[in-house]
């Protein structure tokens, strides 16, 4: 994303990423844990001589969930001339002891874990015009916090010249679910040098499926992430193409889906399969089909980065016609226990189809979840996401739900007296001043029952004790994190590369 976009979008990600509801306001603030495997990435990264300036935001990850007070990181540049360093204007204050030095602080807690979290102590780079082509430097980062042991970690900076890559027009089409079509590609140089080859980042929702397996195309669990073009492109042409596609059969309609095309340099593209190995992932493997060409072109080798990204992203969007909806099913639980016994209910949402619901563009949860306990139990756990609401618990899950799949949430529960066929109850989506998904074609199994010590054939919709698995008729069964990657895995691989700020500042947790 470009660098100006960052900071207006930041905010609201950081929004996004927030726990949601009243428990959650009212919760309150956590000790300082220890760090749990901590780790620090920080990317290289290729900046164009006489660019704007190029955003880095490093990330952080943890084993478990932890809370780090008084973070704070020192950025410094070594082995360039010519090259700055200054605030990114993220989350923290960040302020320069001189022009290769910068220090940041923050008051607030910084709350990452397994999924990792950007977004603090931002810094942009620029390579001045006094800075020497081809030269390599190295940034260090040293992030300490309150009970922890200090982090350092480099990055190699790359001086390189500097082209402008600017992506084709907005495209809008409409489709019913299970129809093919051409998502056109367009790019153009509009600087004052020759682009030595060309590559495309694909962010896409789920509703884009690919269709063929191209040779420079990147595929990563069957989908297409990028794709890396030789042809060079001269100052004031336009290269085109198309990349074939199939809108999913179970893409909700009517409605509608975006696929956002990055154009990236092929040294801008080396910078973001290195963070991806950090990150333990990458781009894919190449397709096993035939070559995609845009136009015919001599081919250059020469290292380069995008002196203007503001211009380098294309929306193709399409609306999906016709008539395809989602039921989402109640997922209750049967258990069965005696006093004194700590039984597992799974409980939350299953959708049955036919559309698979994907809200990762406004990063809403499709459901929202009361849970309400059998009589005779008290709670010993609930799981992240769900918190306290009188005498019962709400709990946010993931912006994606495939169809066939489940979101299920883990409680434990002290059976503190036997009450035969005690009851308590599963609701989605209950009316609420909230954004939820309110198009559900069957509201009437939007409640389940968690049955403890039935005495009939129950009517939860689980399994037994400490089991309450909530497949729903051999249905598989993911979790809230599954959800979103499987929805989303694409979406946060290219946002990882580009520099798009997500920031949070906390994470509710409740456990009793």
């Amino acid at each position: 994303m470009p660098s100006n976009s960052v900071r207006r979008v930041s905010a609201a990600l950081a929004a996004i990423a927030a726990t949601c509801g009243p428990a959650a306001a009212a919760a309150a603030p956590a000790a300082a844990a220890p760090a749990a495997g901590l780790t620090m990435i920080v990317r290289d990264m290729t900046l164009p001589v006489g660019g704007a300036g190029t955003l880095l935001s490093p990330s952080w990850w943890a084993d478990e969930e932890t809370v780090l007070s008084e973070p704070r990181l020192t950025y410094t540049l070594s082995g360039l001339t010519g090259v700055t360093l200054a605030d990114g204007d993220g989350v923290g204050e960040c302020v320069n002891e001189s022009p290769v030095k910068l220090e940041c602080t923050d008051d607030w807690e910084l709350s990452t874990g397994p999924d990792g979290i950007t977004g603090w102590f931002s810094a942009m780079l620029k390579a001045t015009r006094s800075a020497t082509l081809g030269t390599s430097g190295t940034l260090t980062a040293t992030f300490v916090a309150d009970g922890i042991a200090p982090i350092t970690e480099q990055a190699t900076i790359r001086v390189a010249g500097g082209v402008d890559l600017k992506a084709g027009p907005d495209v809008s089409l409409s489709r019913k679910p299970g129809a093919t079509f051409d998502a056109p590609l367009v790019v153009h140089n509009a600087g004052r040098t020759v682009a030595d080859g060309t590559s495309v980042v694909f962010n896409r929702d789920w509703a884009f499926q690919t269709t063929t397996r191209f040779s420079n195309c990147f595929y990563r669990d069957g989908e297409l992430t990028a794709c890396t073009f030789d042809q060079s492109l001269a100052p004031g042409a336009t290269l085109r193409g198309a990349m074939p596609y199939k809108l999913r059969a179970d893409t909700y309609a009517p409605g509608g889906a975006v696929n956002q095309l990055e154009w990236l340099t092929p040294a801008e593209l080396e910078d973001l399969e290195a963070l991806l190995r950090q990150e333990g992932r990458t781009l894919g493997t190449p397709g096993g089909g035939g070559v995609l060409k845009l136009r015919q072109a001599a081919s250059a080798s020469s290292r380069q980065a995008d002196t203007n990204p503001d211009n380098n992203w294309t929306n193709v969007g399409i609306r999906a016609t016709g008539t395809n909806g989602a039921d989402l099913v109640a997922v209750g639980a049967d258990l069965k226990g005696a006093a004194g016994e700590v039984v597992t209910a799974r409980v939350g949402v299953r959708n049955a189809g036919p559309a698979t619901v994907d809200f990762g563009r406004s990063g809403e949860p499709v459901a929202r979840i009361k849970v309400k306990l059998p009589a005779g139990t008290e709670l010993v756990s609930a799981p992240d996401g769900c918190s306290r609401d009188g005498a019962a618990y709400r709990c946010s899950g993931g912006w994606f739900l495939q169809t066939g799949h489940a979101e299920t949430y883990t409680f434990k529960l002290r059976v503190t007296r036997v009450v035969p066929d005690a009851k308590g109850a599963v609701v989605v989506n209950e009316p609420c001043e909230c954004e939820q998904f309110s198009q559900d074609t069957n509201p009437a199994n939007n409640t389940g029952a968690i049955v403890l010590n039935g005495t009939g054939t129950g009517t939860g919709t689980g399994t037994g004790t400490g089991g309450g698995g909530g497949q729903g008729g051999g249905l598989p069964v993911t979790g809230p994190v599954a959800g979103v990657i499987g929805g989303a895995g694409l979406v946060l691989l290219v946002a990882g590369g580009a520099g798009v700020v997500i920031a949070r500042r906390r994470r509710t947790r409740f456990v009793a």
